[in-house]
């Protein structure tokens, strides 16, 4: 018998998938224009965030303040989380955040440091690790006329993991990663 549950693991694991309105890819996609990466320090353990540093050059704090500016020619700011390891039998949401370190499972999505979210699905995954990709554009321009933020200072991406049932407990549950990047494509 085919479960709602099953099924939705089944389309998820075999399509792309749509969160909010932002497109998460599993898989590669060709580099563009400027770029930063910083490896992964610990990974993510239970339901404890983890927290990435990435130092911006000034090729990418130019497209950063034209998106900022909401010039039409900007390009599409994109971040990539590579190396994920998806835990063995348990599903897990991912919630992204930009420059909000202090971010926990208790942040919402409608917390303007939001990027995105993605689900790493354990009985579905095969054991290789996984690429998501998410666009940075929105939750940028979600800054412009905040004065804190700043292109030229460190962008911090915090990774929070999230039960995809309120019941279940993440408490042995480790979701290490390799790197994240953010980078610049298209226009």
């Amino acid at each position: 018998m085919v479960t709602f549950r099953s099924m939705l693991k089944h389309i998820l694991s075999t399509i792309l998938v749509l969160n909010l309105g932002l497109l998460v890819v599993l898989g590669a996609v060709a580099d563009g224009g400027p770029a930063v990466e910083a490896k992964a320090g610990d990974p993510m353990t239970g339901d404890k965030p983890a927290t990435v540093s990435l130092q911006t050059d000034s090729a990418l704090q130019k497209t950063i303040g034209q998106v900022l500016s909401d010039d039409e020619k900007a390009p599409t700011l994109r971040l990539t989380v590579t190396g994920l390891t998806v835990p063995k039998h348990r599903d897990v949401g991912i919630r992204v955040y930009l420059n909000k370190p202090d971010a926990d499972g208790k942040t919402g999505i409608q917390n303007k440091h939001y990027v995105g979210s993605f689900t790493l699905l354990g009985d579905m995954e095969k054991d290789t690790p996984k690429t998501v990709f998410l666009d940075l554009t929105k939750t940028i321009r979600k800054f412009r006329n905040d004065r804190d933020f700043q292109p030229d200072k460190p962008l911090q991406i915090t990774l929070v993991p999230t039960p995809i049932q309120a019941e279940v407990k993440l408490d042995a549950v480790t979701i290490p990663f390799t790197s994240v990047k953010i980078s610049a494509h298209g226009k």
